[in-house]
């Protein structure tokens, strides 16, 4: 039992933190397509 509860703990730790890369990186994607149509929007 112990063992199972451990591996569930990492393996929602995992999924955290990829869920929280994935979250910056969408953030910093959007970001930069913003800028990029604000930039070509000015220009």
């Amino acid at each position: 039992m112990i063992p199972d509860l451990s591996a569930l703990t990492t393996a929602n730790e995992r999924v955290y933190n990829y869920a929280m890369l994935g979250y910056c990186l969408g953030a910093a994607g959007l970001t930069i397509v913003l800028s990029a149509l604000a930039v070509s929007g000015v220009v």
